[in-house]
């Protein structure tokens, strides 16, 4: 590596900067405001094979990589999931596992044996009728508890995210008491809308001020802090000690070099703090920035030549200058 590739990564470790994986591109949900981590072919049945996926991850590992997070489409419809999961165990970096939850009963195996460190799950419903409504006909409110109690059951670390739209804002009541019950940490995120469609504008025109209020009533501990991409985080503490989140997306982004320039900029919900690679061989720097994916050949590829592609991606996201949009530091 050279001093320049190694300083980037460096930076985008020490910023707790993520690779997050597309293993397939398929999913069985239609969630109506899924940015499909800039998968323009999202539902196809494009898989990656387990052995491009263990290479990719012993790049990752070999330049220092902080955390993989797996995902899709939906990573459970991968048909070798299981595989998928195994090749994560033992690695010395943190491995999550971000899913719809309704098919996790799949990978029990691989959970009990401590595969990955924590698994997020979309819970953006507790009723079915608006559930389907939001998120699609194969959502089952029924299906998910028991997914939520097989986590429950196993002891595997669990984060509810809950996204904030017009539809379903008055599903939080619901959720929050399943975090109760389940004693599970719960991030809600107040989204905004990107370039995919207007209506994610309409369905993103909500505030979580009400939620926050509701939050600090319940809590025993409380603060502000920002996350790694430099968005406000507020933090409270449950009665059970789980942590509750509440992600606004609307306050502060990390920018680096590679943003100078771009029209979109002011209306950014993206930041710097993760490099997606999907079943397609895409190395995405930035989610709403097509014109700055490369893609590449990625099962014709060994573990060096991956290693390359990684840093020369992660090289141009942490160009300088480095810096939160109002001059404040995010890291210290």
């Amino acid at each position: 590596m050279s001093d320049a590739a190694d300083d980037a990564v460096g930076r985008f470790s020490s910023m707790l900067g993520r690779l997050r994986v597309s293993v397939t591109h398929a999913c069985q949900l239609h969630c109506k405001f899924c940015h499909q981590e800039g998968i323009q072919s999202h539902w196809r049945p494009i898989h990656m094979s387990v052995g491009t996926f263990d290479r990719l991850v012993d790049a990752f590992v070999e330049i220092g990589g902080y955390e993989i997070d797996v995902t899709g489409g939906d990573p459970l419809v991968h048909p070798e999931i299981a595989g998928i999961l195994r090749v994560l165990g033992g690695r010395r970096l943190r491995r999550a596992l971000c899913t719809n939850g309704l098919l996790l009963d799949r990978v029990v195996p691989e959970l009990e044996a401590g595969c990955v460190d924590e698994v997020k799950i979309s819970v953006h419903a507790s009723d079915d009728s608006v559930g389907k409504a939001l998120l699609g006909r194969a959502w089952s409110s029924a299906r998910l508890d028991g997914m939520l109690l097989l986590l429950q059951q196993i002891g595997v670390p669990t984060t509810m995210n809950f996204s904030v739209t017009s539809e379903n804002f008055g599903e939080f009541d619901a959720v929050l008491e399943k975090s109760f019950e389940m004693g599970t940490n719960l991030l809600v995120i107040d989204l905004i809308g990107t370039r995919w469609d207007l209506q994610q504008e309409e369905l993103c025109d909500t505030s979580s001020d009400p939620i926050i209020e509701k939050l600090s009533s319940l809590s025993t501990l409380s603060s502000v802090t920002r996350d790694r991409t430099g968005c406000r985080i507020s933090v409270f503490k449950g009665p059970g000690g789980q942590r509750w989140m509440v992600k606004d997306v609307r306050n502060g982004l990390l920018f680096t070099g590679m943003c100078n320039g771009c029209a979109l900029k002011k209306r950014c919900g993206e930041g710097v703090f993760v490099l997606r690679v999907d079943a397609e061989g895409a190395f995405r720097p930035c989610l709403i920035r097509p014109d700055l994916e490369v893609v590449h050949p990625i099962e014709h590829m060994g573990s060096t030549s991956l290693r390359s592609a990684l840093e020369e991606r992660i090289g141009v996201m942490m160009a300088e200058p480095c810096a939160f949009e109002a001059g404040q530091s995010i890291y210290t």
